[in-house]
């Protein structure tokens, strides 16, 4: 049986698999006009998995906030399987993901489940959990549940704010800036 999501969902993030984190965060500002861009460089991800496996992927992450969308890149460093190459293939570049909040992160994997959507991956960044949805037969890409936790809204709400008063000044940035 097919168990429906909450209506009217706000998806908060695009995503990227890039190969060069810099370079593409520099494309977009000189073609969208938008940043800055924070990395995130390696971070220390706790109980990764990968297609319900143990798993060790090392990658970095650049994001800004246009508008009310986030657009993130991931650049991935090392050769392990993982749900960032199940969609893009080493050596290329494209849209990887969307991005929602979860109130019950729980409840939200489960629904997942039910419906026949295998978690790709899952992990744990500080306080917050995420797993990426494998749902790319039906929307093209994977989607990232974000735990909806007080540290990542207040880590968006940074971000948010920064970008909305960027005056183009140091346009490439360290995350831990936004803490």
């Amino acid at each position: 049986m097919y168990i429906a999501p909450r209506l009217n969902r706000k998806i908060i993030q695009v995503a990227f698999v890039v190969n060069d984190l810099e370079l593409a965060a520099h494309k977009y500002i000189q073609t969208m006009g938008v940043g800055p861009f924070y990395i995130v460089d390696r971070p220390s991800i706790i109980d990764e998995t990968y297609r319900g496996k143990s798993a060790n992927v090392e990658f970095s992450t650049a994001i800004t906030q246009a508008g009310d969308v986030q657009i993130e890149f991931v650049q991935q460093h090392c050769d392990s399987d993982s749900s960032y190459r199940d969609i893009v293939k080493k050596g290329h570049s494209g849209f990887h993901h969307i991005a929602i909040f979860a109130e019950n992160f729980d409840e939200e994997m489960k629904r997942y489940s039910d419906n026949g959507n295998e978690i790709a991956s899952s992990g744990r960044m500080g306080p917050m959990r995420f797993g990426y949805v494998d749902t790319h037969n039906e929307i093209g890409a994977m989607t990232e549940v974000l735990e909806d936790v007080p540290f990542i809204r207040n880590y968006f709400s940074n971000l948010s704010r920064e970008c909305s008063e960027w005056n183009g000044e140091r346009p490439i940035r360290n995350s831990e800036e936004l803490f």
